[in-house]
């Protein structure tokens, strides 16, 4: 993890600032890893997840999504842009619980290089939950706005119509939502056109209407083999079997979670990831640039990590779902290290 420690400095930084600054800025996204180099790219094709991680569906998906997409429109310019998520519309999303987002910058660039994608991409993060705030953050970003084409699942799609998800009646939000393109793919029960055409219909009458109005909603019948995959039975995997060579990863990502020993019992790995995580938390209101935090982070993780007493009480804090230890010990060090 070492080796990436900058990396993972800069865009746990940028994530925990955009987390701040959704409640006086509202819905924002940056650009991570930006291959771009279309800058004048008329069309964005976006997918969004927490890749934690990165599977092999991932990228059949955005195969075939692009492949759909060029179908229907073969002239345009296009660039993919693959967001991670920082808000759920269900749950509040703990990034203490999750996999360190530079770690999984780092796993997603390598498998889209591996990939030799034929056009465009970046890698970015978004503090938006909903899609249409997502819609509003990307036309914030790109100046003058871009059309956006959305992939995603039949179980993603579906919550789109769910009103609970809205503080309007869904007949005022359904014109925000198809200000996007939508390409869904099949899961599970809905996997063929006839199975898509058959849910439509189990829509409410008005999104049934505005979706027959803007026709622009393509159905994706996704490889069977590919629409049962999981980042979360991935990650049970490797804690049963931390060596394990498992079939819906890239060998270079398997390759990159073995040197790291990520989704494993290592209480170091960790430990590790939750202490960088709560030393930004604090320092990001001290500094204004992660530049200035990161000798700070390493030494102070340092000494946490080289100590038996804290790093027993962390531990059995983390088991509890605790950090208040932590958090004291981290504002300790920073004190005595400023």
């Amino acid at each position: 993890m070492e080796e990436y420690l900058n990396s993972i400095i800069q865009i746990e930084w940028k994530a925990q600032q955009l987390i701040a600054d959704f409640k006086e800025r509202g819905p924002l996204l940056t650009i991570i890893r930006d291959f771009s180099k279309n800058k004048s790219a008329e069309h964005l094709l976006v997918i969004q997840g927490s890749f934690d991680p990165p599977l092999l569906s991932h990228i059949e998906l955005i195969n075939q999504a692009l492949s759909l997409f060029q179908k229907k429109l073969p002239q345009a310019r296009v660039s993919l842009m693959v967001l991670l998520s920082l808000s759920h519309v269900e749950k509040d999303i703990n990034l203490l619980s999750r996999t360190l987002l530079g770690l999984r910058v780092e796993m997603l660039e390598r498998l889209l290089i591996e990939n030799n994608l034929d056009i465009p991409w970046m890698i970015g993060l978004s503090n938006s939950g909903r899609y249409i705030d997502l819609t509003h953050a990307i036309n914030r970003f790109f100046e003058p706005s871009r059309s956006i084409t959305y992939v995603m699942g039949i179980d993603v799609f579906d919550k789109l119509f769910q009103g609970v998800y809205y503080s309007k009646p869904l007949k005022v939000i359904l014109p925000k939502i198809f200000e996007a393109d939508y390409i869904v793919a099949g899961r599970e029960e809905v996997s063929t056109v006839d199975d898509f055409n058959s849910y439509l219909q189990s829509l409410p009458k008005e999104s049934q209407n505005e979706i027959k109005v803007v026709e622009n909603v393509l159905f994706l019948p996704l490889n069977k083999k590919y629409q049962y995959e999981s980042s979360t039975k991935v990650r049970k995997q490797f804690l049963s079997d931390p060596t394990a060579e498992i079939p819906l990863l890239h060998p270079k990502t398997t390759e990159f979670i073995h040197n790291i020993q990520l989704y494993t019992k290592n209480q170091k790995t960790i430990i590790r990831q939750i202490i960088i995580q709560i030393f930004i938390r604090i320092l990001i209101n001290r500094f204004n640039h992660p530049d200035t935090a990161k000798s700070i982070i390493q030494q102070g993780s340092s000494e946490i990590l080289d100590s038996k007493e804290d790093f027993l009480r962390i531990l059995d804090e983390y088991k509890k779902n605790e950090n208040k230890f932590l958090e004291t010990r981290c504002l300790e060090l920073i004190k005595d290290l400023l």
